[in-house]
């Protein structure tokens, strides 16, 4: 398995943000193994006897017992090409990691790089099965190939993807089937095959941790072993890789499209960040009909967003804590919030972000820094959490259910940052009336508790 990088750059009003992610590649030619095929692997290699063109096929069929020489002795320029096979002859799934193309009885060419398998006829061994152990939960892009080289005596390969899932994996779906046409003998070594190859591109199949793709080669009926060259490649495209994401669209929509962000999928779970920046030109909602639950946020834009709709932003990090950061512009959540865990708000000077709707603290501390303007308009409910005010203001005309720690900050309840108030530890009650009134006016240091 590999993973690759991928960076976007996105500039807004002079604020320079980078998205770093990263897509798990996982290769049955590069992750081949040669010293252990079990049904924890990532790859297992298979056969299915008989093999199955029609009706479930099995989800674990059996493992091909050891690593051999495949017919040992004939293959030139050599070394003989190893795999998994049964005590070195068919069925078998080979490796030519040799270097150079490898030729077996001098007429069947393997070039280097590749998997070479056959179905065979049943009672002999049946179908070839590749099988992938899906490790994380997510989306993915299959990619499967299989060049046909040899016609044993057969009228094609045919391929099956399927998919195993649930409980003892006794769900199944094919994703893909196909199956060479030839219009003559293969047998010769001329390296190109006009008629023999079959592929399946998919993308975005979801996938759960411990589901089985199973790559299935079985004959096209007849029992003759035609060999083929196999290619399968998994790209995991969702999940918890990437975890960052920015919102895409000019227009007001929902958040749980996969095409709405960039990169694509849907950001939801504790490890995912998200931006929204650049990708609008005039004030946007974007709703949730159904909750979501994200690490951090991020607003970069001059213009708007609300969030809002039926569902819940629950803010929660794997490792607290979580974060929500306003760079420009003036934001509001206008859907319930709720804290899974402590939280950062950072917001910049000249910025604001108003919490029109319930802000549930859930016995966590929400930390407020920068010099920016945070608003609480409704109830904020609290399990014994904390509102701790290190910079900038807070104002609103919300009632705090929690304890209000207020360092270096400005509190002002009211609907706007002009009207201030604090008194030593006062009641919510007490809080809300003068916050009515906009009476008095405080500055500075102190511990508010209600």
């Amino acid at each position: 398995m590999k993973k690759l990088t991928v960076l976007s750059v996105i500039l807004v009003s002079g604020h320079l943000v980078t998205l770093a992610s990263a897509a798990a590649v996982y290769d049955a030619f590069a992750d081949y193994n040669t010293t252990s095929n079990s049904n924890t692997d990532l790859w297992s290699y298979r056969f299915e006897d008989p093999a199955k063109p029609a009706g479930p096929r099995a989800a674990e069929p059996a493992l091909l017992p050891s690593v051999n020489a495949h017919y040992g002795g004939n293959w030139a320029p050599g070394p003989d090409l190893q795999g998994w096979n049964t005590g070195g002859f068919w069925p078998g799934i080979l490796i030519n990691d040799t270097g150079m193309q490898q030729t077996f009885f001098g007429i069947i060419e393997v070039p280097d790089g590749t998997l070479y398998t056959t179905g065979i006829d049943n009672a002999r061994g049946g179908a070839s099965v590749l099988s992938f152990l899906v490790p994380t939960t997510g989306s993915y892009d299959i990619d499967f190939s299989m060049t046909h080289n040899h016609g044993g005596g057969g009228n094609g390969e045919t391929f099956f993807i399927d998919h195993h899932f649930g409980a003892g994996l006794s769900s199944l779906t094919n994703l893909a089937t196909e199956t060479t046409v030839t219009s003559g003998p293969l047998d010769i070594p001329a390296g190109t095959f006009p008629d023999g190859t079959v592929a399946a591109n998919l993308t975005n199949v979801p996938l759960s941790a411990d589901d089985r793709v199973n790559f299935v080669v079985g004959t096209n009926g007849d029992g003759g072993a035609d060999g083929v060259i196999l290619s399968a490649i998994l790209t995991m495209t969702d999940g918890t890789l990437p975890t960052e994401r920015a919102w895409n669209v000019d227009r007001s929509d929902d958040w749980n499209v996969a095409g709405h962000w960039t990169p694509t999928g849907i950001p939801n779970g504790n490890d995912q960040t998200v931006t929204f920046g650049g990708g609008i030109t005039a004030p946007r909602v974007v709703f949730i009909e159904a909750d979501v639950t994200v690490k951090g946020i991020t607003f970069l834009n001059g213009n708007s967003y609300a969030i809002t709709g039926h569902g819940t932003v629950n803010l929660e990090a794997g490792t607290p804590p979580s974060s929500i950061e306003v760079l420009l512009g003036n934001h509001q959540f206008q859907a319930e919030v709720i804290l899974q865990s402590d939280t950062d708000a950072a917001i910049s000077t000249g910025t604001s972000l108003a919490f029109n709707n319930t802000l549930n603290l859930n016995g966590n501390t929400l930390t407020k820094t920068g010099g920016g303007d945070l608003g609480i308009r409704n109830t904020l409910v609290t399990g014994g959490g904390t509102v701790n005010i290190q910079a900038g203001t807070v104002f609103g005309n919300g009632t705090v259910g929690g304890d209000l720690n207020n360092s270096s900050g400005t509190v002002s309840p009211g609907d706007s940052p002009g009207s201030l108030f604090a008194v030593p530890e006062p009641c919510t009650w007490l809080m809300l009336v003068c916050g009515i009134l906009g009476v008095v006016s405080y500055t500075g240091r102190g511990r508010f508790k209600t």
